[in-house]
């Protein structure tokens, strides 16, 4: 299976670390799984893992490598090994109780999280904590003289900048959502195949920020649309609970 990150890479994860994780034999069968990480990050704690199968306790891992591990469902790590580069004084805890409470606080987070909840708070994170952009900085990203390219879908707007060359559809539905809402244009072509679990994983990563009401009225082409008469009104269902879009 394959991992993209937030930056385009695609990352292939070895079968025994699939094998070995609930969370990515899920999530495999809907396709290619994108993640808030570099590409350098996933294929760090990626290769990290692999190693500590191989040589075990020899093996040193940072609180973000773990971090990541954990959140593909890989977080059975030895308890030192997650501290081992995040503080110097959980090595130093000599009982479970010291450890715990006053070595790493960050190791009392992994355990009293589970791997579904990290991914859950996540994703709400990433989309209720989006700023919030003005009509006059989404206008200017119009792709053109060096500047960024952002789209805008239902008060949300997209830095798709670096999915130019990626978009399935080709670069030309993408260079013409420039200095407009595509809205509507969105929802009459897409989420027609079932599957809408790859489709929002992207959109979260190319998430920049929101618009207010009085700023999204600014924007041309804007208009209040009807969900029922938007062309695929599950979709657009899917898309305000996702980014928790009030209408």
């Amino acid at each position: 299976m394959t991992l993209v990150s937030s930056d385009g890479m695609e990352i292939a994860i070895p079968g025994q670390l699939v094998a070995r994780s609930s969370i990515l034999r899920r999530q495999s069968i809907l396709g290619p799984i994108t993640m808030h990480y570099t590409g350098e990050e996933l294929s760090n704690a990626i290769a990290t893992y692999t190693e500590y199968l191989s040589i075990g306790d020899q093996c040193e891992i940072s609180s973000k490598v773990s971090e990541i591990l954990e959140e593909m469902g890989l977080g059975d790590l030895p308890e030192r090994h997650v501290c081992t580069h995040h503080q110097a004084a959980c090595l130093e805890a000599d009982t479970e109780q010291k450890h715990m409470h006053v070595a790493c606080p960050y190791h009392n987070q992994i355990h009293s999280t589970s791997p579904r909840d990290l991914d859950s708070a996540n994703n709400i994170t990433n989309v209720t904590n989006l700023p919030l952009i003005t009509s006059e900085q989404f206008l200017a990203n119009d792709g053109s003289d060096g500047h960024r390219l952002w789209i805008l879908i239902d008060t949300i707007v997209f830095d798709v900048t670096g999915y130019l060359n990626k978009h399935p559809g080709g670069k030309a539905p993408l260079l013409k959502g420039a200095r407009k809402d595509s809205t509507l244009q969105f929802y009459q072509h897409h989420g027609r195949k079932g599957n809408t679990r790859p489709l929002f994983n992207r959109l979260r990563s190319l998430a920049v920020g929101r618009m207010s009401l009085s700023e999204l009225q600014r924007v041309p082409g804007y208009q209040k649309l009807d969900t029922e008469g938007c062309g695929n009104p599950s979709l657009r269902r899917q898309f305000l609970q996702y980014f928790h879009v009030i209408e």
